[in-house]
Order: C-alpha cells, then structure tokens, then sequence
C-alpha cells in the first residue's frame, strides 16, 4: 500500500513498482488499483465571474440543474414515489459546444454565456479514491508462483531495491505490507503474545513440583538454543523461515522442556539418594541420554516422509520438517551438553552459598558433596 502527498507522483510511483515487480521471476498477475480515471470537463472561473457576483457553487447548481436536471416534483403512484426532474432539451445538453453557449444566471437577473465567466478545459478524474488514516494511496497486488519464488524473498527484494529506490527519489513516501505479508506480521504477533503466555504458565507448573525458581530455569534454558536447531534444520533442506517456522519452534520449544525437565529429575533423584554432585550429573545424563534421544529420533523418523518428499503440496509443510525433524536431533545433541552444565552450575552457586565458613576451603578441593546439595 503507498502513499505520498502528490497525487500525480503517488500515480507515478506505482507504475514504478509495477514495473519492478515484472522484473521479478515467479511473481505474475501484477495489478495496481489505481483506475485511468474518466474523461469530464472542467471548470475554473474566470476574473469576470467575481465582479458578476458569481461563485463555483452557482455555477455548479446551474449546471448540473441544466444537464443533469433538478427535482421538481414528487407523484405518489401507488405505493411508488417518483420524483420528476427538469433539465434542458436534449438537443441543447448533447455536444460540448452547449456548455460553451449555456446561459448562467447572475445573482442581479442577466444572463450570460458560460464560456465569458469561466473557462473550460479537458481532463480526467479518477474513478475512485483510496484513502487510509486520510491518505490517499494506491496499492499494488501481486501473486506468487511458490516454486520459483516466495512471498518473503519477493517481499524481501521489493524492499531492498524497488522501494527502497522510490523512497530515495520521492521524498513522503511512505508503504505499508499487505496481503500475505501483513497475516503473518499480525500471526506471528498473536502467536508471540500466546508464547510469551505459555512460558510463564509452563514456569509456574515447573516452580511448583521442582520446588524452586532456578530449577525451571535450567530446563527452560533450552528453548533459546532451539533456534539454533531450527536454523541448521532450514539450512539443510534450504527451506525459507516464515511463520509456519515459528509455530513449528513452539512445538520443538515443547519438545526439548520435556527432555530436559526428565534429565533435571533424575539428577535430583540421584541427589536424594546421598550421590555426590559430580556422580549425580554424570549418571543423571548418562541413564537418560537413551530415553531423551529415542524420543528425538522417533520424532526425526515420524518427519522422514515429509523431509524426503519434494512435491509442491508438501512445501507448504516443510518448515514443520526442517524444524521438528532435524531440527530436533540438533537441539537435542546441545541439549546433552548444556542442561548438565547449568544444572551443575546452579547446584555448585546453591552448595557455596549454604555452606558453612569452616567448609570453604574444602569445597574448592573436593567439590561438592551430597550434603551440601539441600
């Protein structure tokens, strides 16, 4: 959607765009709304107009009364009102030489000739007008053939070289996105709102069992380095990011929280049994690293079909595919490394800060030992 102030250069710059958009493969059925305008005659005072006494609007009346006609009456006929309007002979209204001969009516009674107290000229008006947020603008529409191109890296081309140029040359202009782009900006912001929601729920569930406001921290760490994962897993398949990614990385989000709050409890548990810190992480990663990456390959295998198929209706699924097919082997492979890290980070912050004074200098030789874990 453009705007500019000029509305003549408004015009201009949207055939500028529509050209652009010829010169990009796969983008076709280019169309502006921007209509050619018809055909009228206009009217502009002239100086002897003022000193008769006669304005735009008197001129307006009179004429439309002339050539177009003027309610006179109302005949009830039935049910029906018809209105009766008066206007000149059709033989008087029917060649532009007319309005040149037309009588115009001063407010003193005389009469004169239109073409004496104004001027006429040829132009167009433009069928309709566009407006938003009370200015005027043109938009310009296009589809795209989606295994030639996207509608993102189209999107992406036409800002960085098409619009970016208009907007240089032309001063106030200013363009929004439409169509395709403009669901997604306003998905996405839905889904990130109901995102940020969902994290805070799925800390309070977490808070409650762990009983602790680090321990669900150190399982959500995770979620972050997904996005790692889901960049490898689009790299792989050279599947474009758009919002069909992000819902794909809330379900991976999911996904990974599980893993990694299954790994957190089983350390916990190896705690509670007396284990040393150290012991505890090493077990603790080692007896569920065949659970965790069964779950992770059973996910990758389920994807398989869709990774492998390369038709045209699938594409539309393929983020899903690069996400939580691939996707979910990576993140689980940093998943193995990053959540005992944190979680021996946090026992050994938590170990140091209930420990007792005479214990200081041992901590730092022997690490931590089971009784300092509480």
């Amino acid at each position: 959607i453009l705007s500019h102030p000029d509305p003549d250069r408004l015009v201009e710059v949207a055939e500028s765009v529509v050209n652009g958009l010829r010169g990009i493969a796969g983008v076709y059925d280019i169309r502006s709304d921007h209509a050619p305008g018809v055909r009228e005659i206009q009217v502009a005072l002239r100086p002897e107009a003022r000193t008769l006494g006669l304005t735009v609007q008197d001129l307006a009346v009179q004429m439309r009364a002339a050539f177009f006609g003027a309610e006179a009456l109302r005949v009830q006929r039935g049910r029906e009102e018809v209105r009766v309007f008066v206007r000149l002979p059709k033989q008087e209204r029917d060649a532009v030489t007319d309005l040149e001969h037309y009588l115009v009516r001063t407010p003193t009674g005389t009469e004169v000739p239109l073409a004496r107290v104004a001027s006429l000229t040829s132009g167009t008006s433009p069928a309709s007008v566009q407006r938003r947020d009370r200015r005027r603008v043109v938009t310009v529409s296009a589809e795209v053939d989606t295994a030639v191109i996207s509608a993102g890296e189209a999107n992406g081309i036409l800002a960085d070289s098409i619009l970016a140029d208009l907007a240089e040359r032309n001063p106030g202009l200013t363009y929004i996105y439409g169509g395709e782009q403009q669901q997604q900006i306003e998905s996405l912001g839905a889904l990130y709102r109901g995102f940020a929601v969902v994290l805070l729920a799925m800390f309070a569930m977490l808070a409650i069992p762990l009983r602790s406001y680090v321990k669900p921290v150190v399982v959500m760490a995770i979620i972050p380095f997904g996005l790692i994962g889901t960049i490898v897993g689009h790299w792989v398949l050279g599947v474009p990011v758009g919002a069909t990614t992000a819902m794909a990385f809330f379900g991976l989000s999911g996904v990974v929280v599980n893993d990694s709050l299954v790994m957190m409890d089983f350390i916990d548990q190896r705690l509670r049994e007396g284990a040393p810190t150290r012991t505890a992480i090493i077990e603790g990663t080692k007896g569920r690293f065949r659970p965790i990456m069964l779950t992770s390959l059973t996910t990758f295998l389920g994807f398989t079909p869709l990774i492998l198929e390369r038709a045209i209706q699938a594409q539309f699924l393929a983020p899903f595919a690069a996400t939580l097919g691939i996707g979910i082997l990576v993140t689980t492979a940093i998943l193995m490394l990053v959540t005992p890290a944190l979680c021996a980070i946090h026992l050994r912050v938590n170990a140091r800060r209930h420990a007792v004074p005479h214990a200081d200098s041992s901590l730092g030789a022997r690490g931590v030992g089971s009784g300092s874990v509480m």
